[in-house]
């Protein structure tokens, strides 16, 4: 189609980044450079008893020079007077002893506290720092950033995540992942207390090793539904589904175990409550929706064999048919974004030409355009470079346009997934907000599942948090 936005960056400009600016968006508030990073006692210690405070790393320098100094001089003209007697200068000897002592501990005590707290504020990696140490706040909805892995030996292979924000502007969402022998985890953030639950085990059996994972939320439950859909042994979708905070917790056999679908071994899966997306064994698209009572169709497409999917939603209100846009790479290497409407064959929305390795991974997700008359969102796709950084692209009604490197997305594990989350949306439950507290993603980096935040304007390293 003539009006179908299109991008296509050269190799150079990854060198020098296009500009990002979003003129809808306001940017949050960041916290000054000179005041002390606070951080809850809690966390550094297991107990909840006040509040810590990080002294910045100037500060220290400053009484270093300053005040420890003029204490040392104090002293040094002090033991300048001469003595009177030999008892008086034994005296004296064993004080400038023991001064001594103290002198070198405190310095020396002060100097590697200082560099501790620099090492700590500079951002160090997780192998120079001692385990469970905190890095100061970050401007971000989050307290805290950790350089370990809130649950180190879990280690996750596959990743999904959705959520979903109440009318009063709170939202939880879950992080779902496959562990190394094969079982089904979740992580839950509850953003009222700002904090992870700890990992949940679901219970059931015959997810396939290495499967896709698909996460999505159905809005029209109160409290609202978790639908988890995976690959069994003999690569057919399957799911679980988590009434939010309702027994069990480790969920249910989803109603989508009735309709069987099979999908190609290596298929990733995209979803976004109605839809879902796999690919078959010939490597064209296959599309799966809820109208309510399950339903498919084969979209006629071809894709790169093992693409990553991703599902974002098109309208901010999301009346029927559900307007969406399913992401996914061609055989030629070109990203694209084919439309999706519940029950109907769809069409090729828009093409996304960047400079990217093929078969290599990338995530979307999306946020409602602000002041938009049509309801409309704004899709990023977060995507694996030929470095394995990660970089970015974004349509904002007008084109796609690159936008800047960051430091928080770069060092990403080959070929890893990359989960995004879109807040969750249905008709008649609101609409979606132009708020970007919810545009989290998730990648492996040094085999550990990093959580980074994106602002709207630019991207924050979250830490780890498997």
């Amino acid at each position: 189609m003539d009006d179908q936005p299109v991008l296509e960056v050269a190799t150079s400009a990854f060198s020098q980044p296009a500009s990002h600016a979003l003129s809808t968006l306001q940017a949050i508030p960041t916290s000054s450079e000179t005041s002390p990073e606070v951080v809850p006692f809690e966390l550094l210690n297991g107990q909840s008893a006040g509040l810590e405070v990080v002294q910045p790393l100037e500060e220290r320098e400053k009484w270093l020079t300053e005040g420890s100094s003029k204490n040392i001089h104090s002293v040094l003209v002090n033991l300048n007077q001469k003595p009177h007697t030999a008892s008086y200068r034994r005296r004296v000897l064993i004080g400038v002893g023991i001064l001594a002592i103290v002198v070198v501990a405190v310095t020396v005590g002060s100097i590697m506290g200082s560099r501790h707290s620099g090492s700590l504020a500079h951002g160090t990696p997780a192998s120079d720092v001692t385990p469970n140490s905190l890095l100061p706040t970050l401007p971000s909805p989050s307290p805290t950033v950790t350089l370990t892995p809130l649950y180190p030996n879990q280690s996750p292979l596959r990743l999904a995540v959705s959520g979903w924000r109440t009318t009063g502007g709170l939202f939880y969402f879950r992080v779902f992942y496959q562990d190394k022998d094969d079982s089904l985890w979740f992580l839950q953030y509850n953003s009222d207390g700002n904090t992870w639950g700890s990992p949940t085990k679901v219970e059931i059996e015959g997810a396939m090793s290495d499967t896709a994972l698909g996460a999505a939320v159905v809005r029209n439950y109160s409290p609202p539904q978790y639908e988890l859909f995976f690959l069994n042994e003999s690569f057919v979708v399957t799911g679980d589904n988590f009434q939010d905070r309702i027994a069990p917790l480790s969920g249910r056999p989803d109603s989508i175990g009735s309709y069987p679908v099979s999908a190609y071994s290596r298929s990733r899966l995209g979803t976004y409550w109605p839809h879902i997306a796999l690919q078959k064994p010939n490597s064209t698209l296959h599309f799966i929706y809820w109208t309510p009572g399950w339903g498919s169709l084969s979209l006629g497409i071809n894709a790169l064999p093992g693409t990553s999917l991703a599902i974002v939603p098109r309208s901010t209100s999301y009346n029927n048919p559900y307007p969406a846009a399913l992401v996914y790479q061609r055989n030629d290497g070109v990203i694209a974004l084919y439309s999706l409407e519940v029950g109907k064959i769809g069409y090729e929305w828009s093409v996304v030409t960047i400079n990217k390795t093929q078969s290599s991974s990338f995530g979307a997700f999306a946020v409602a355009r602000e002041n938009d008359p049509a309801d409309a969102t704004n899709i990023y796709i977060l995507y694996q470079t030929a470095s394995n950084d990660l970089q970015y692209v974004y349509y904002d009604g007008d084109l796609w346009k690159l936008g800047p490197t960051s430091d928080a997305l770069r060092n990403a594990d080959a070929f890893t997934d990359i989960a995004c989350l879109t807040e969750s949306i249905w008709y008649g439950q609101g609409s979606m907000s132009v708020g970007y507290d919810m545009s989290r993603c998730y990648f492996f980096s040094g085999g550990k599942v990093k959580e980074v935040w994106f602002d709207g304007t630019m991207w924050t390293d979250k830490g780890y948090i498997l």
